[in-house]
């Protein structure tokens, strides 16, 4: 994973002239990677020399030496750091409370991660004109995943599940229809 990451920045610095459109290209294959996920669980059973002795070539470089180059452009804030890109990432990638079994999860990350680099811009800086991607949850759509959140968290499902093998159905069915339309609705409107 660590290896990816290495080649994810390299490969976006190498190939992407504008430093801005490289540090967006690296970030959302970051993203990609999960690594607020799989980090604490590398951590847990290796030190961090024995990670990062493990990996050709160390991404901290190609990632600052992007940051520079888009902040000497004037592109991005003069006041973002290195910390505010890697650590937004690791963030953006930790599950969810309760296993995370929101389906869309991986595309709604994507969605904020563009929210988060277009307000990397300078103030006065034209308005951002990347499409946003991904489902655009309201406040029903996030009542009704917080609420489904929350009960798997509880084993909530795991009693459904059990009635739902026998047969009956009860309240969670309609939600998990209406949680699925919700967010049909909410990712095909674009407004």
């Amino acid at each position: 994973m660590l290896t990816a990451l290495v080649e994810a920045a390299s490969r976006a610095a190498a190939e992407e002239g504008d430093p801005c459109l490289a540090l967006r290209r690296f970030m959302h294959a970051a993203l990609d990677l999960k690594i607020g996920s799989v980090m604490p669980a590398l951590l847990g059973g290796f030190t961090v020399d024995e990670i990062l002795d493990s990996v050709p070539g160390d991404a901290v470089d190609p990632i600052d030496a992007m940051l520079l180059r888009a902040r000497a452009q004037g592109l991005i804030r003069s006041d973002v750091v290195f910390g505010d890109i890697t650590l937004m990432i690791i963030r953006l990638t930790r599950p969810l409370p309760g296993g995370g079994r929101f389906a869309p999860d991986d595309a709604l990350a994507h969605r904020q991660l563009d929210v988060y680099i277009d307000g990397l811009r300078p103030t006065g800086s034209p308005r951002p004109t990347t499409p946003l991607g991904g489902p655009a949850v309201d406040a029903e759509a996030f009542k009704r995943i917080r609420e489904r959140v929350i009960d798997d968290a509880h084993g909530v499902r795991d009693t459904h599940d059990a009635r739902d093998a026998r047969g009956t159905h009860d309240a969670h069915d309609t939600r998990d229809a209406r949680d699925a339309r919700g967010v049909r609705e909410t990712c095909s409107d674009p407004a």
